[in-house]
């Protein structure tokens, strides 16, 4: 054979084991394509997430986010998925919503998986301002209740006056989030009275006590508005779990 073709050959073989290698799907099982999206929880368009690496829960692949802090994945359709965004260069581990793989798999603006990280810093910040401090043998859940058609790049993006409960009940301390009112609709942290969602749209479920592994489902309820529930896993004990923009209720 001559040496022009064979380098040809081993070329093709290399590219489809690549390939292949991008694909968590089994034989016989659609793979079908899932964008994820880590930034900084405080600029989410302006600071992505370069490098950071990403594990898929049920499978234990590792995965590694672009220069533009995206993740263009292949997972199988009708599977559910759990990503975690590993602790590294100033920011903490981040875990995401467990959530079902559509035969279309997730992809744009209104369906990407995002991750909206804290710094290491604005997180041991969130834990001094609130009444009550972080238990780490116990489990953290953050939601966004979005409204129709809002994303992360959204100011407000949030469905106001919408009660949020977490199912089965546990023992936890629950937050709402506000903004700044007419000077910003960005997230206000700081400790509030609110019973229901603010134009920010975020609910802080703190120190859920949990098993292992075991799930909670995020319902949210305005009326006779409809709501797509959320799916959160507890999987670690201290872990924050932050079912962001495109993953929360909406």
């Amino acid at each position: 054979m001559r040496r022009g073709v064979a380098v040809s050959v081993l070329s093709v073989v290399v590219v489809a084991v690549l390939c292949a290698s991008f694909s968590a799907a089994p034989p016989g099982v659609e793979a079908v394509p899932v964008d994820v999206y880590a930034a900084s929880f405080v600029e989410m368009e302006s600071d992505p997430l370069r490098g950071a690496t990403v594990r898929h829960e049920e499978t234990g692949k590792l995965y590694v986010t672009d220069d533009s802090g995206y993740l263009h994945l292949d997972l199988p359709a009708g599977s559910n998925v759990t990503l975690t965004k590993l602790s590294g260069s100033g920011f903490i581990e981040v875990q995401s919503a467990t959530f079902l793989v559509p035969e279309g798999g997730l992809t744009g603006r209104y369906n990407e998986v995002v991750f909206q990280v804290p710094s290491d810093i604005a997180y041991a910040f969130l834990n001094e301002v609130m009444p009550h401090h972080r238990n780490f043998s116990r489990c953290l859940i953050v939601a966004t209740v979005c409204d129709y058609l809002k994303t992360y790049r959204d100011l407000p993006q949030g469905y106001p006056g919408v009660s949020v409960t977490l199912s089965p009940p546990q023992q936890q301390f629950t937050y709402f989030f506000g903004t700044w009112g007419s000077l910003s609709n960005k997230t206000n942290p700081f400790p509030n009275h609110l019973t229901k969602t603010s134009w920010d749209g975020g609910v802080y479920f703190m120190n859920v006590d949990f098993a292992k592994g075991q799930e909670f489902v995020i319902t949210a309820s305005y009326g006779s508005t409809p709501f797509s529930q959320t799916v959160a896993k507890c999987l670690a004990p201290g872990r924050l779990i932050n079912a962001a923009p495109n993953q929360g209720p909406r």
